[in-house]
């Protein structure tokens, strides 16, 4: 799920990684 958001917006990349904690 995170995974598709990264590819369809890499800018929200680092935001997703900081909340996948």
């Amino acid at each position: 799920m995170q995974a598709r958001m990264v590819r369809c917006r890499p800018k929200l990349k680092a935001f997703l990684i900081d909340h996948d904690i």
